[in-house]
């Protein structure tokens, strides 16, 4: 059955032995007689004739792994007999001396040597190329032609482009048409888009010259683009000709700025260019300052010129001397191959026959012309025989100061970048390079000389050491002279006087799949607990045909502890078992991977191998890493509920991988009740106490120790700063936000205006004022413009979460402080039961406030001086808030925190009622008649003036009290705290909206869903069906933005047009009345819900009114019974009982809770709940909590929370009395209500 995959697999074996052949038998050694240029061509060709072998001997090597994996993905399909005898066909045709694996492995050494040799002759041609180049530019005299200079639309180049062009073409004595035409093809980008709408004329040349010297030629822009680049301009590194680099780039531009009439002496300059400098300069450069009181940027960049010349002519000055020094010991001997290969160990891998050996490499290639220089002295000696730097460590810190590669001593690369192959001319052992042996630090004694006999099992590959992939990427990005990678030095091996010892890591072969198609790859994985996160090899995932479900940011800590951040891609793959089973996991994609380790090759009788000698090693790379989020299910260990594993040990329990947990401050035990805590504290309730914590304790005596007044009687605050935190200039962070602010605004005039003229308005009131000094703890936060359409107002926002280079911003240096809001819920709550409400707001609150002045650097901002210019260095007024501005995280706190502090002050009856009707800006009343909502109004207002606050936009039911405080332009409706307040009617408005969408998906669902406010739950009947209709999507595995099903759409239309609008009275409570609290719950296998009614007894008989209501959905997971959703609706409606009792300013005479649910009543009574199960047990402990509340019995057709528990239409809900009112039992006499059942 395989003799197809056998066939084509002979055929490629084939064409592989040939390469094999060709490629041993080619003779890379150059001959010492060839000329220079001879040499350098020999050299290039054997280069591209390594390449060509490479690439045709791997392009082999691909097409034999995918007919392996062919020939693997066959055996599933056989039944038993024909597997074993297949499996033996297979083992005698790959294995063996013959087998196309041996042939393979022998390839992939070939290239390796193959490698190696490339790598030698591209070092060749580096070392001589500019040597043959020079020669062949002094044979050459010719003058080049002059190009025409290219201009696309840089200011900075505009100058120097204009005076070439001049030169070579508008001085000329051509015709202008001409001019133009050699104008237009100099041009390129913006500066060609400008002139490509005039036509090819000699009238237009003149015209387009002047529009693009207006347009490029602006000295001030121009002046502001260098001095931009200048900033850019990275720090140079230590070496010299960097150094030379980056100081030619710094005199051109200084040169250009000289130009363009611009003063250069001043200290800002001076210290930009100081600091494009590295530290050994610096030093020199503050030395000199010192001795030179009169120091100058011309006398900088002249000290500059004349350092670095110094250390070019001593750079010099060694590279001479050293060419006349002794040669490395085998260098002197010719014609016979290197020690590296001479001694090359046959099994390399495993105890295979070796390959034929090449004829000659490229290593004597220029023997008598080289002289090596060590690198780290500069005298004419190889790196491990340096006397100066002896030890380990002062090799080490010496490379570091040299920024060169740890594998091979270069500079032209990073370590991680290179692919040198690195082997010890001492030890002959790969992995390391002689600098580093450990032979030559054994006992303080340096061996001067190679041992020249391999161990007879010694030459085996080193193990690349294990480095996160989050390291790795930190290496790769960084652009700091002091980043380091350490890839052989950063974890050492013990060194183990006992060769008969060795420690494997946890290696093995598994078979992966991808989940959507039927493709397979076994790979080798390495099992590493220590990493957080498992990873595959983005080459693999090609392999597999996987797609990237998704890019993710994840941070990690680097070498030297730095944190970074890594942006992957993320694929699904399956895990396939030996029982066949799957495991799903989500894995990160890399580009590196550990490289090589060792593992041994498992036979079928694991148990017998008692003992294992060399042979039994193999080399292999792994493809994945399987981190700790998946290692405990594969080594088969406990998981606990919470996802996390358990494995048992001598030390005990440890518990690791991955799981969920709490958010919240505190451990807590993972259960029912707990998610239905959390569950009423997101519906806003607001049942939880949350304590404070000891940045909240912290953010409180930091407020009561600083707070002042001013004479006039304003209060100064301090932001809350946490300890030992500063923040990074961000100057041009802020200048960069603004330019872009600029440009959009500057689209609309109109718009601008207005922006500007807020900023004029705040600097009037005193609110911002200009900064007159720097200052050392500047900070500048971005703001950009909100246009609200509705009402045609423009605001200014601040984004004070702006982060600064070490990704700190203000909002994250600054405590947030407790909240100190009341609950929204009760708020509302309250106002609905007052007779007569009157709202008002604090005018301009937060601008009130004002800042102590040591911290108003911290609220620097920019705006523009002239707002129909762009907004440059010179074009910009530096601003900070003299008051607290909005957009702070501890803003909020502090607002209510002042109001507080100051109504606690007070010598007043209305202190108790005013803290109780505060919230944030918003301030609340209640008065019996219109002689005492008068007086509460001007003693209200009077108080805050004593804070200079005002209070504005006065409203109430009462018309007298709209008239004499109010706005004259009053609105009604108004907003009451997001609800609409009709001041004539005295009704609360609250909408169920209809979103028009063109496509539905679960996100306009959703958005659909929360559009509606209604804090109070009034609507909960009409809402279910909506929910219920979101909770279906959620089954599917549909994403956010993907769009539902045709039938999905068909029914979710036909709910989301049931919508309307719902007029509901407020309640005029009278004190004296008694008044009752009835609160009725019930549960059905879609949801259960809670409704709360005040009844008041009055002379004419009896009121009734809803005032509020809340639902949950049934979990769709843990589906709990009937009987247990009715009594998690009773512990909702008791827990609702607690709410209303806390937030209302009614003493209830009775408090009754309703429930049709039999099975309840019977646990609530019970005399002894011990033998109840736990999740029943512990919540009847909650409904026995308070002592006041009489549980009774009511039929379900009876029971107004029964729609609550099942959904209604809009229009159901409008009709349905019960629900408003509550059942017609309540107004009647006690003795006809509903009896418990016996």
């Amino acid at each position: 059955m395989s003799g197809v995959i056998q066939e084509a697999i002979n055929g490629l074996k084939e064409r592989l032995i040939r390469y094999n052949t060709a490629a041993t038998d080619a003779d890379f050694r150059i001959a010492a007689d060839l000329g220079m240029e001879e040499k350098i061509l020999t050299a290039k060709r054997m280069i591209k004739y390594i390449t060509l072998t490479k690439k045709k001997i791997s392009n082999l090597l691909n097409d034999l792994d995918g007919q392996t994996v062919n020939y693997v993905n066959l055996f599933p399909t056989l039944d038993r007999e024909e597997k074993i005898e297949e499996k033996n066909e297979y083992k005698n045709f790959a294995n063996g001396p013959e087998g196309y694996l041996t042939i393979m492995e022998e390839a992939r050494e070939i290239i390796e040597a193959l490698n190696e040799n490339e790598y030698i002759l591209e070092e060749i041609l580096n070392n001589n190329t500019g040597q043959a180049q020079s020669q062949a530019n002094e044979m050459n005299v010719k003058l080049p032609e002059i190009k025409l200079p290219e201009f696309s639309g840089d200011t900075k180049n505009w100058q120097s482009f204009f005076e070439e062009f001049k030169a070579a073409v508008d001085e000329q004595p051509i015709p202008d048409k001409r001019k133009m035409q050699y104008l237009k093809s100099a041009l390129r980008n913006e500066a060609l888009e400008i002139v490509e709408p005039y036509p090819l004329e000699a009238g237009n040349y003149k015209l387009v010259l002047d529009l693009l010297k207006n347009r490029f030629g602006d000295k001030i822009t121009i002046r502001s683009s260098l001095h931009s680049e200048l900033r850019k301009l990275p720090r140079a590194n230590q070496f010299v000709p960097e150094i030379r680099k980056t100081l030619r780039k710094i005199e051109a531009i200084i040169n250009q700025l000289k130009l363009m009439g611009e003063n250069t002496e001043h200290q800002q300059l001076i210290l930009e260019v100081e600091s494009k400098m590295p530290k050994k300069i610096l030093t020199e450069i503050f030395k000199r300052k010192r001795i030179d009181p009169l120091w100058s940027l011309e006398k900088l960049l002249k000290f500059l010129d004349e350092y670095l010349k110094l250390e070019e002519d001593v750079h010099m000055l060694h590279k001479d001397f050293g060419s006349e020094l002794n040669e490395r010991p085998y260098q002197k001997k010719e014609n016979r191959e290197p020690e590296k290969y001479k001694n090359r160990e046959p099994e390399k891998y495993n105890n295979r026959e070796p390959y034929k050996k090449f004829k000659g490499t490229a290593m004597y290639a220029f023997q008598k012309e080289q002289k090596h220089a060590c690198k780290f002295c500069s005298l004419s000696h190889w790196e491990d025989k340096c006397e100066k730097y002896k030890t380990k460590e002062e090799r080490i810190k010496r490379i570091k100061e040299l920024k060169i590669c740890f594998k091979c001593l270069r500079n032209n690369h990073r370590s991680i970048d290179c692919k040198a192959n690195t082997f010890c001319f001492n030890c002959k052992k790969n992995g390391h390079i002689s600098v580093f042996c450990h032979n030559l630090y054994t006992k303080g004694q340096q061996k001067q000389y190679p041992m020249k006999n391999f161990e007879k099992h010694g030459n085996e590959f080193n193990k690349r050491k294990q480095m996160c992939l989050a390291v790795r990427e930190n290496f790769e990005n960084s652009e700091n002279e002091n980043d380091i990678l350490i890839q052989n030095f950063a974890n050492k091996k013990e060194i183990k006087e006992n060769n008969n010892e060795k420690t494997l890591l946890q290696v093995a072969q598994v078979k992966i799949k991808n989940p959507t198609k039927k493709k397979f790859l076994n790979v080798e994985a390495f099992f590493d607990s220590g990493c957080e996160i498992t990873l595959l090899h983005n080459s693999t995932a090609v392999k597999l045909g996987l797609k990237p479900i998704g890019h993710k940011e994840f941070r990690g800590i680097g070498l030297f502890n730095k944190t970074i951040t890594v942006n992957a891609p993320i694929y699904i793959i399956d895990l396939i078992c030996l029982n066949n089973d799957k495991i799903n996991m989500i894995v990160r994609g890399t580009n590196d991977m550990v490289e090589f380790l060792e593992k041994i090759k498992i036979n079928n009788r694991i148990d017998q191998m008692s003992k294992i000698n060399i042979g039994q090693f193999e080399t292999v790379k792994p493809e994945i890493l399987i981190g700790a989020d998946y290692y405990g299910l594969i080594f088969g260990n406990k998981q606990l509920k919470s996802g996390f594993l358990t494995v048992d040990t001598k030390i005990g329990n440890i518990i690791y991988g991955k799981g969920k947990i709490s958010k919240g401050p505190e451990n807590t035990k993972i259960c029912q009740m707990v998610n239905t805590d959390l569950w009423w504290e997101l519906e806003g309730l607001g049942i939880d106490i949350k304590k404070e914590t000891e940045d909240d304790k912290f953010a409180i005596e930091h407020f009561k120790s600083n707070i002042k007044r001013e004479n006039n009687g304003r209060y100064i605050v301090s932001w809350p700063i946490k300890e030992n935190q500063t923040l990074a200039d961000n100057f041009w962070i802020s200048m960069k936000r603004l330019q872009g602010v600029w440009n959009k605004l500057n689209k609309n005039p109109e718009i601008l205006e207005k922006y500007n003229q807020l900023f004029v308005e705040q600097a009037k009131n005193c609110i911002i004022e200009k900064c007159e000094k720097e200052s050392e703890i500047a900070h500048y936060i971005p703001h950009h413009c909100v246009i609200n359409e509705e009402k045609k107002k423009v605001r200014i926002v601040f984004d004070a979460s702006c982060r600064t280079k070490d990704g700190l911003s203000l909002n994250k240096i600054i405590l947030r402080g407790p909240v100190l809001l009341p609950d929204i819920c009760g708020m509302l709550l309250r106002l609905r039961t007052f007779k007569n409400l009157i709202a008002a707001d604090v005018k301009g609150a937060f601008h009130q406030i004002a800042i102590n002045e040591a911290q108003r650097d911290l609220t620097r901002f920019l705006w523009i001086n002239d707002i129909k210019s762009p907004p440059t260095y010179e074009n910009i007024v530096k601003w900070r808030f003299a008051r607290m501005p909005f957009g702070v995280i501890a803003a909020p706190y502090l607002l209510a925190a002042v109001i507080n502090y100051h109504i606690e002050n007070l010598n007043s009856p209305l202190s108790v009622e005013l803290k109780r009707g505060i919230y944030a800006d918003n301030v609340f009343l209640c008065a019996e008649n219109e002689k005492e909502a008068k007086q509460k109004c001007q003693k209200v207002s009077k108080i805050f003036e004593e804070a200079k606050m005002n209070l504005h936009e006065i409203c109430s039911n009462l018309n007298e009290i709209n008239k004499t405080f109010g706005d004259k332009e009053q609105k009604n409706p108004i907003k009451l705290l997001g609800l609409n307040w009709n001041l004539e009617k005295d009704t609360i408005l609250i909408e169920l909206k209809e979103i028009k969408e063109t496509k539905w998906t679960k996100r306009s669902v959703l958005k659909s869903l929360a559009s509606s406010f209604d804090p109070l739950g009034f609507l909960v009947p009409a809402n279910l069906p909506r929910k219920l209709f979101f909770q279906g999507l959620w089954k599917t595995d549909k994403t956010w933005d993907e769009e539902i099903e045709k039938t999905e759409c068909e029914d979710w239309n036909k709910i989301k047009v049931d919508y309307g609008n719902f007029q509901i009275r407020r309640i005029s409570v009278n004190k004296q009345n008694p008044t009752e609290l009835h609160i009725f719950v019930d549960a059905s296998g879609k949801a259960y819900a809670a409704v709360a009614y005040l009844r008041q007894l009055e002379k004419n008989g009896v009121q009734t009114s809803i005032i509020m209501s809340k639902g949950k959905l049934a979990p769709i997971k843990n589906k709990l019974t009937i009987p247990r959703l009715e009594l998690m609706a009773s512990v909702a409606g008791k827990r609702m009982s607690d709410f209303i009792i806390k937030e209302i300013d009614i003493k209830f005479t009775k408090i009754y809770i309703w429930t049709d649910s039999k099975c309840v009543l019977s646990w609530i009574l019970l005399s002894n709940i011990d033998k109840l199960p736990k999740f029943v047990k512990n919540r009847i402990k909650i409904l026995r909590e308070n002592k006041e509340i009489e549980w009774k019995y009511v039929p379900t057709e009876k029971n107004p929370s029964d729609i609550a528990s099942r959904g209604c239409t809009t229009n159901e809900l409008k009709n349905y009395k019960e629900w408003w009112k509550g059942p017609q039992f309540l107004n009647e006499s006690e003795e006809k209500w509903p009896q418990s059942p016996e």
